[in-house]
């Protein structure tokens, strides 16, 4: 499918920006692992990209490193990254 659905957290870039998109059912369980919160309304956009990969969980490291590898390919300095 070419849609997202709510469920879902999805990683756009540009070439200059990336966007972490998270759908508001997103299971808990992805929410815990990637920014250590409980729901949707718990994840504070400002720090989360400062949260992925320091968890210790294998879904935020994969995450982590999928972000990191995005940043590598790109000729941008610093791709910014907004949840």
């Amino acid at each position: 499918s070419e849609s997202m659905t709510q469920d879902g957290v999805y990683l756009l870039e540009d070439g200059d920006v990336m966007l972490l998109w998270i759908g508001r059912a997103v299971e808990s369980g992805v929410l815990q692992a990637l920014f250590g919160a409980a729901a949707f309304e718990h994840v504070d956009p400002a720090v989360a990209e400062g949260i992925i990969g320091t968890r210790g969980d294998p879904l935020s490291n994969k995450v982590a490193h999928i972000l990191r590898q995005v940043r590598s390919e790109r000729p941008v300095p610093w791709m910014q990254l907004k949840v």
